[in-house]
């Protein structure tokens, strides 16, 4: 018998990083970074995202203005 499948998708988890746009850009860098790796966490953890890596990459550098 196979364990039951623990992955759950997030529908729209990932927060909005549009309120650090008055950040300096060296700023935004380090949250862009920090973003990706609470993603990577997440994922690790074995939670499915809706929202594909490059997606979430897209969406992340237009809302920081990168």
């Amino acid at each position: 018998m196979q364990p039951p499948d623990c992955r759950k998708a997030i529908a729209d988890s990932e927060p909005s990083y549009r309120s650090f746009r008055h950040l300096p850009e060296q700023q935004r860098w380090q949250w862009y970074e920090n973003a990706k790796r609470i993603r990577q966490g997440r994922e690790a953890a074995g939670i499915v995202m809706t929202e594909t890596y490059d997606q979430f990459i897209a969406r992340l550098t237009r809302e920081l203005e990168l």
